[in-house]
């Protein structure tokens, strides 16, 4: 049970990192879609 919950806990702690990270390259880079597109990706798996 513990390594499950630790699997979530890893897997939370990943999507707020990428959306962190991929928010800080769009503020410089508006305009990549594909960037863009892995925000929101990351971002409904976040929610």
């Amino acid at each position: 049970m513990r390594s499950s919950r630790r699997d979530l806990l890893d897997k939370v702690l990943e999507y707020s990192f990428a959306c962190i990270e991929l928010n800080l390259y769009l503020y410089n880079n508006p305009e990549d879609k594909n960037a863009l597109n892995s925000y929101n990706q990351y971002s409904d798996k976040y929610a």
